[in-house]
């Protein structure tokens, strides 16, 4: 049996428009439960650790939020991402950003796109980012084409997935796809 090589720590930037399901997308990864979370004040914070490629990979998640003035904190997260330090007792240290909307919501999806400067303007082009539409058990009440999800996504060089916290669809997907790719 091949050994895991060294511990790696990565951190995820979680940013997207409020009640966009974030925090219980990201509990729902932790903890592998579904549990209704209020709203986050300031910045949640989650560790997990998952094996990518034979490599162990410690999930540093930062779960930011929008509420009231709060995207101007965004910076905050996402500074440094282009100079992280590397910890001593590690192999690699690198960030990844998932950019989040509710399907249900033409607001939330509008609001991905005003996050955009901020995140070009505060990290490092080669940052990994996935945008992801939330909710996607609700695919009924669909206010965003699908199609319209993967076009911004595209132009923004970004890869596009969807993801239900209620049934855990794609939820683990999304975190393993980015971590693959850090």
């Amino acid at each position: 049996m091949a050994e895991s090589k060294d511990l790696s720590f990565n951190i995820v930037v979680i940013a997207g428009e409020i009640a966009t399901g974030k925090s219980v997308f990201i509990n729902r990864f932790a903890t592998n439960a579904y549990k209704l979370l209020g709203h986050t004040i300031g910045c949640g914070y989650y560790e997990k650790t998952i094996s990518v490629d034979k490599t162990k990979v410690q999930l540093n998640i930062w779960d930011t939020n929008s509420l009231g003035g709060t995207r101007s904190l965004l910076p905050v997260y996402l500074d440094g991402t282009d100079r992280a330090p590397v910890p001593s007792d590690s192999s690699s240290y690198a960030f990844g950003i998932i950019l989040t909307y509710d399907i249900q919501s033409q607001k939330s999806f509008l609001s991905a796109s005003e996050m955009i400067p901020i995140i070009n303007q505060n990290c490092d082009k080669k940052v990994n980012r996935v945008f992801v539409g939330l909710k996607c058990d609700l695919r009924h009440n669909r206010a965003v084409l699908q199609e319209d999800a993967q076009e911004f996504a595209g132009k923004h060089k970004m890869k596009y997935m969807e993801a239900s916290a209620l049934t855990g669809e794609n939820v683990e997907d999304v975190f393993y796809s980015l971590s693959g790719r850090l």
